[in-house]
């Protein structure tokens, strides 16, 4: 994924993004990166965005939906965005190699009950299980939340499309 540099006016324009906050569907998303900062996640509680700093020979495992799905919550999705990397490195473009991995389409979304992790810690139902509607195979899923993400004429920063449900049982949002 390549984000060319943009001029001081278009990052203005940006807002001071160049992707809104969002996680991905899969299970793990895994980012190779150069030390050019851009990449933030979202604290789950506060809500206070931070900068993951670029270093070198490592990288970025996001988790994501499925894993959340799987584990009844108890891995939590990473919310993350793009933003408009700090002044002393706008001139540079920004280039990552994301590998994304997910259960084969078949695998039903439904919480794992032979963990005793899980039955330890209370993670028994994902938000599917505990609105008693079907639980979707991850290509259900995949349809779902990639059908969303496209859906033309959205002004994405407009509160009515913030919030959508995407499947029975699952609510799905931009973060700010």
């Amino acid at each position: 994924m390549k984000y060319s540099k943009f001029s001081p006016e278009e990052n203005l324009k940006l807002n001071g993004l160049w992707g809104r906050g969002h996680t991905d569907l899969g299970s793990w998303t895994l980012l190779f990166r150069q030390p050019v900062a851009a990449l933030q996640i979202q604290n789950h509680k506060t809500g206070e965005w931070k900068w993951v700093k670029p270093q070198d020979a490592t990288l970025t495992v996001n988790a994501s939906d499925a894993l959340s799905f799987l584990t009844g919550g108890y891995v939590k999705s990473t919310i993350h965005r793009v933003a408009v990397p700090p002044k002393d490195q706008q001139h540079v473009d920004r280039l990552g190699l994301l590998y994304f991995s997910r259960p084969n389409n078949d695998v039903p979304l439904a919480t794992i009950k032979e963990s005793p992790v899980l039955q330890r810690e209370g993670f028994t139902q994902n938000t599917f299980e505990k609105s008693g509607n079907t639980v979707p195979t991850m290509e259900e899923w995949t349809f779902a939340k990639q059908k969303w993400q496209r859906t033309k004429n959205v002004v994405r920063g407009d509160p009515k499309f913030e919030t959508a449900q995407i499947l029975p049982g699952y609510n799905e949002r931009i973060y700010a």
